[in-house]
C-alpha cells in the first residue's frame, strides 16, 4: 500500500509537456485535420 502511495506522489509533481503544441501549424493549409492526424501517425512511425 505504502509504495502505490509513494508512487502516485511521485507523478503528481510531473508538469505537463505542451511543447508539441503548434507543431504542424505550417501544415494547415495543405491538409485537413484527418489527413494531418495521419500524417502525424505517419512521421511518429504509428
Amino acid at each position: 500500500m505504502q509504495f502505490l502511495i509513494e508512487k502516485r506522489a511521485r507523478k503528481a509533481g510531473k508538469k505537463l509537456r505542451q511543447d508539441w503544441a503548434g507543431a504542424l501549424r505550417e501544415y494547415r493549409d495543405q491538409y485537413t485535420a484527418l489527413e494531418l492526424q495521419k500524417k502525424a501517425l505517419e512521421w511518429r512511425g504509428d
